[in-house]
């Protein structure tokens, strides 16, 4: 097996992860906004 394809295979296996991650903490990001954007939007309507 050529040393080539095993890094290639490894950095696709690193990409695949490292681009999970990120789908993941975006998405409990936006989540925590929205929420404390309807907070606020709620506290503001209340008056």
């Amino acid at each position: 097996m050529p040393m080539s394809s095993v890094f290639e295979r490894r950095l696709t296996e690193e990409i695949s992860k490292t681009r999970t991650e990120l789908i993941k903490w975006m998405f409990i990001f936006r989540a925590g906004q929205i929420i404390v954007l309807v907070a606020v939007l709620s506290l503001f309507f209340k008056r």
